[in-house]
């Protein structure tokens, strides 16, 4: 590579600028031209905040980190409107944070403070006179409820979706990242999914086990007969996708690396690789939303917590006990979150840890989750305990 090669962050992807094409090792090294052709194919609302995060960030994962949170929250807004945020009037504002689809103030408070510090910047660089944030009391914002239904996923649905992305002729490999997080592995920044390997997984037991960095057991989970069947065909399915424009190297995961990861990129798939697979995935079924990782995890803790709710009320010591099957070393506190989705989205107050016995009990729980199932098309939970 050359030696004028430089980083530059464009559109939540860091690229390295090299002289020519000879230069180019992988897929995020580009050169001057293909730099300008990537500005040219971009929105004005895009490049104000590409332009804000580089002048206001130092730190390469910050900025995709916030360009990701604008891309996913605000961008589609703004098309919509047809101006860009910083012209957007305090109401409008507002209406973009209760938009966000989660129970969790602090999600809103982290769109907020994007929003806020852009259009600071807006004013600081003679843009506009003034801040429309500054009217805003975050104390007064509500949350989505009906958008947050949309963000999980029942199993019968989710196979349905998988089922119709490989009938239209989706790779794979492409659809693996999504079955994975949605039996729940994917662990800190994606490692247990991206380093499984098929001698983890038990056909005869239904069991995925994963392990830490150091190769300690870090726990086994339970799957189903769908999961396994497609883990089998994943062993045989032709390398080549003509969509992804690749080729699937076997490196002995189950997640094959992707030949546009470069020569010298190892034998593990990317994050950012994952995100581009599942993106090419949903293009296949145009009428299902796009549900994260994280979401998808969410989804099977779900599956898990509703097992539990289908014969008596749960605690929070439930719910910390469903996050440590995935996660045994998770914190106390680490349950805060998971509660409030739960309680949004069933309407039901999670007990006290300290509430047991004859206070978990009730005689029309089955009902009561059966109604819940039907509101959210929860289909398939019970598949969660075999």
């Amino acid at each position: 590579m050359s030696k004028n090669s430089r980083q530059k962050f464009l559109f939540g992807r860091v690229y390295t600028i090299v002289d020519n094409v000879y230069d180019k090792i992988d897929d995020d090294c580009i050169t001057e031209i293909e730099m300008n052709k990537i500005l040219k194919s971009k929105s004005k609302f895009e490049i104000n905040k590409n332009d804000f995060l580089n002048d206001f960030y130092k730190n390469s994962s910050t900025k995709q980190v916030e360009y990701y949170l604008y891309n996913s929250s605000i961008f589609y807004v703004e098309k919509i409107k047809g101006i860009d945020l910083s012209e957007f009037t305090t109401d409008e504002i507002k209406d973009i944070i209760e938009a966000v689809p989660t129970s969790s103030k602090g999600q809103q408070n982290r769109v907020f403070k994007f929003i806020n510090q852009y259009c600071k910047w807006r004013v600081d660089k003679g843009f506009i006179t003034l801040n429309p944030c500054d009217n805003i009391d975050r104390n007064d914002f509500t949350t989505n409820v009906k958008a947050l239904k949309t963000k999980v996923i029942g199993l019968d649905k989710f196979w349905s979706m998988i089922n119709l992305m490989m009938a239209k002729g989706c790779h794979i490999q492409l659809v693996l990242p999504l079955v994975l997080s949605r039996y729940g592995i994917y662990g800190k920044h994606a490692y247990d999914l991206l380093n499984l390997r098929y001698g983890q997984i038990s056909i005869k037991e239904k069991t995925v086990t994963l392990y830490y960095e150091d190769g300690a057991v870090k726990t086994i989970l339970l799957v189903d007969d769908r999961f396994i069947d497609i883990i089998e065909k994943s062993k045989h399915e032709n390398i080549v996708d003509s969509s992804y424009k690749g080729i699937y190297l076997d490196t002995g995961y189950v997640i094959r690396r992707s030949s546009l990861a470069g020569e010298y990129a190892g034998n593990i798939e990317t994050v950012p690789g994952l995100v581009r697979r599942v993106n090419l995935a949903y293009d296949y079924v145009k009428g299902y939303p796009k549900i994260k990782f994280n979401n998808l995890v969410k989804s099977r803790k779900l599956d898990f917590i509703f097992n539990i709710r289908n014969s008596r009320k749960i605690n929070t010591e439930d719910v910390l006990n469903v996050i440590r099957i995935f996660d045994p070393k998770a914190s106390v506190g680490s349950y805060h979150s998971l509660v409030a989705d739960i309680e949004y989205l069933t309407n039901d107050k999670v007990l006290y840890k300290y509430e047991k016995g004859a206070k978990l009990i009730d005689n029309n729980a089955s009902m009561f989750v059966e109604n819940i199932i039907e509101d959210l098309d929860f289909k398939g939970y019970k598949l969660a305990i075999i």
